[in-house]
């Protein structure tokens, strides 16, 4: 469970503050299971500013204990929590895309608990980039990466973000030679579910 608080900030900006009230991380392989203590990350605070248009600017970032960083690297979990919002209201059917590819759309509405219009968007980005580089070493290494992005989000007029879903898919193709040696292609994919919590509960999201 992952607690935020925010605050009015300087013009259209809000002031956050956040941390795991509870977290738990685990990688499976064909080798078997990591599962690492967690219990450094919890009440770590992380702290920045959001700007009108969803972007988070980070100013403080807590302690990822080693183990936990060699399944998930926690230190950037707020860069990109919340979805991009374009920068005019968008009518049903309507699509706004910014000069790095980045597209929002505007889906048909719903309704919430029989009563609440929830505005829906979808918001899609893809991006390749000719190097990589692998943790704890300082040398790019050259190879073809392409990161595919979709987000589905719903939005409450007066309650903000309610809930978004996230997909994520990386392929990288690495030549062989150099450091690697041989020929390597990979697929990573990742889901993630952002819902905020329901009235009568602790304040905040949970991030599952």
């Amino acid at each position: 469970m992952l607690i935020l608080r925010g605050r009015p900030a300087a013009g259209d900006t809000v002031r956050l503050e956040a941390w795991y009230d509870s977290l738990a991380v685990r990688r499976s392989n064909r080798e078997g299971s990591l599962e690492p203590d967690t219990d450094g990350m919890i009440g770590g605070r992380y702290r920045g500013r959001l700007t009108a248009d969803g972007r988070y600017l980070s100013d403080a970032r807590p302690f990822v204990p080693d183990g936990v960083a060699e399944v998930v690297d926690l230190s950037h979990a707020l860069d990109q929590l919340f979805p991009r919002l374009p920068p005019r209201g968008l009518r049903v059917g309507a699509s706004w895309r910014d000069p790095a590819g980045l597209e929002i759309s505007r889906l048909s509405d719903s309704v919430a608990d029989g009563r609440d219009t929830l505005l829906r968007f979808r918001a899609r980005q893809a991006r390749t980039v000719d190097s990589i580089q692998a943790r704890g070493d300082t040398a790019p290494i050259p190879a073809k990466q392409t990161i595919r992005e979709e987000e589905t989000f719903a939005w409450h007029v007066k309650r903000g973000l309610v809930r978004t879903d996230r997909r994520v898919v990386v392929d990288t193709d690495i030549p062989g030679g150099g450091t690697v040696g041989r020929h390597v292609q990979s697929r990573v994919e990742q889901r993630i579910t952002l819902e905020r919590l329901s009235r009568g509960k602790p304040p905040g999201f949970r991030n599952p």
